[in-house]
């Protein structure tokens, strides 16, 4: 096992480096010793990077696919099996139990040996500084790995609310069998590792013009966790532990931590009046100078070349297998441009449903008659190619995914360009804080920097081109909150987070909704017909422990499953 820990390791280090490749390639039979490893800073490291490895570096959507905001055009896709039914123990395509405990098993390896590196043979200064940010960054990495934990197989079990086994240090065979621990356990042990990371790194990855500090935490290390994206890893948690799935008693306390933990991070990122204006289309930064201006961002993974995502989305007429389909039910939820929801407005026509819209159903969603590559995309049921069912690459719903899809792309012949993946953005943080504020002191309540629930509200939908308030302005809490769900169904969309946020809120019904798409005739029948229903059982609130490690390590299954 540990041979292939350390090739790995070395292996894994090229992948985030391009100017030691000649260091890298192993002098001996594809193995190191222990010594040699830890002797060597650029091994060492290594081990840490292959943690990295774990984490996504492209969308795949399959949570949003099973999540009612849109289905697959492809038939026995793993997107349409969980959403019929068919999500198990032993079938189940979400689950990050082997990634996250693959990077937990090399964090906890680094961390028990990383004091015998020399990290700079130069300056004993930097040396200090490489230690002081690896660190960090390990316990920050397994903060996140053990969220991705407690995301998807913290449940009931017996009438004991319980997350995953906590696993901190390197374990022999023989110490496998643990239990999981409480869901409040889980929840500490995040937090304080998120504490130990922040009190190490630097808020964000940036020169300072000192050439030691800068050599060992500057901006070339910006892809790499930092302080602030561990602060709003922290947030995110909190506010999982004071939704209802987890909090049903309603402890307020639970959202008045969620609601303090967040204020900090505003406070750290400058304040309402910072919210970037690039939030709908922040992941076209495709430079690392783009990216590293751009104030939306706070943890994103290398450039990576790819037209994967274009091939299995672009319509069909561009050679795209149009693989998603929003949903009518996810267009629906767009206000109109005077703020109401379509059924209460003056200017929503249903003769005209894409005119008078927010902007961002534009942004995200490629509609009847959308430009989209220079060209009109014809969804209507007699565009031979685009149109509704038309053929085995042809939308079900009547719209195909535009967000993410970067327009320049050519897919004949194949062209790629650069994508990255986000792992914290600025306006989950601003969401994050209008959500706990408005449950712990309703929508005028401000906690910090006089901001409230309604002001984030209220910013966001500026951005959005929205600025007739008087919609919002006029909910009480429970609606409000109402409001807010679907404003961070809107914005996060397709980023991962609305399979999980319906669990975290309890939704059953929503677990449980129709799918439609629309038929349209000409240019003004659009017939909206349902295509399915999406069966999931009340116990699947809390998703599956892998049937493997229940046989095997006897760990108590979540009830139902």
């Amino acid at each position: 096992m540990k041979k292939d820990i350390y090739l790995i390791a070395i292996i894994v280090f090229g992948l985030f480096t391009s100017s030691c490749e000649k260091l890298l390639e192993p002098a001996f039979d594809n193995s190191i010793s222990d010594e040699m490893l830890w002797s060597n800073p650029i091994y060492a490291e290594g081990v840490l990077l292959s943690a990295y490895r774990e984490l996504p570096t492209l969308y795949n959507f399959t949570s949003d696919m099973a999540s009612g905001d849109a289905i697959s055009n492809l038939k026995g896709d793993n997107a349409n099996r969980l959403s019929d039914g068919e999500w198990s123990s032993q079938f189940n395509p979400l689950s990050e139990w082997s990634d996250a405990y693959s990077g937990i098993y090399y964090i906890n390896t680094f961390l028990e040996n990383m004091d015998k590196v020399q990290w700079s043979y130069t300056n004993e200064t930097t040396s200090q500084l490489h230690a002081k940010r690896l660190r960090g960054e390990a316990y920050g990495l397994r903060a996140w790995f053990q969220f991705q934990l407690l995301q998807g197989f913290s449940g009931l079990a017996n009438g004991d609310l319980l997350a995953f086994p906590i696993v901190t240090s390197v374990m022999d065979v023989e110490d496998f069998r643990i239990p999981r621990g409480s869901f409040q356990a889980c929840v500490d042990t995040i937090f304080a590792d998120c504490d130990r990371a922040i009190a190490l790194l630097p808020t964000i990855h940036e020169n300072t013009g000192d050439s030691e500090v800068d050599n060992a935490m500057g901006v070339k290390f910006n892809n790499r966790i930092n302080g602030l994206a561990v602060l709003a890893l922290k947030s995110r948690t909190a506010l999982y532990a004071a939704s209802p799935a987890y909090n049903p008693s309603n402890d307020v306390s639970k959202w008045e931590l969620a609601l303090n933990i967040t204020g900090d991070l505003i406070d750290s990122l400058g304040g309402l009046g910072n919210l970037s204006s690039k939030g709908t289309d922040f992941y076209n930064r495709n430079s690392p100078s783009t990216q590293e201006k751009e104030s939306e961002l706070i943890w994103y993974s290398v450039l990576a070349g790819s037209s994967s995502m274009e091939a299995d989305n672009f319509p069909p007429s561009i050679f795209g297998k149009g693989r998603l389909n929003p949903t009518q039910e996810f267009v629906d939820i767009f206000p109109a441009s005077d703020g109401y929801p379509i059924d209460l407005s003056l200017v929503y026509d249903p003769e005209k449903p894409y005119v008078n819209r927010d902007k961002r159903l534009a942004s995200y969603v490629v509609y009847n008659e959308s430009q989209f590559k220079k060209s009109t995309i014809v969804t209507n049921t007699a565009d031979p190619i685009n149109g509704i069912n038309a053929q085995e690459t042809s939308t079900r719903t009547g719209y195909y995914l535009r967000k993410f899809m970067n327009e320049s792309v050519l897919l004949d012949p194949v062209s790629n360009n650069d994508h990255f993946y986000t792992y914290i953005r600025a306006t989950e943080i601003f969401l994050n804080f209008a959500e706990a504020a408005n449950e712990f002191g309703g929508p005028g309540y401000n906690v910090v920097s006089g901001i409230s629930a309604l002001d984030v509200m209220h910013a966001l939908r500026e951005r959005a081109g929205i600025t007739n308030h008087s919609y919002i302005d006029g909910l009480n809490q429970a609606d409000l909150q109402e409001a807010i769900q679907n404003e961070r169904r809107i914005e996060l969309c397709f980023e991962g987070h609305r399979f999980w946020d319906i669990r975290r809120w309890n939704l059953v019904e929503e677990m449980n909704q129709e799918v439609s798409g629309v038929y349209i005739q000409g240019d003004s029948v659009f017939n909206v017909q349902k295509l399915g229903q999406l069966k999931y059982g009340p116990h699947m609130i809390y998703g599956p422990v892998p049937f493997d490690e229940y046989l095997k390590m006897g760990i108590k299954q979540n009830d139902g499953w």
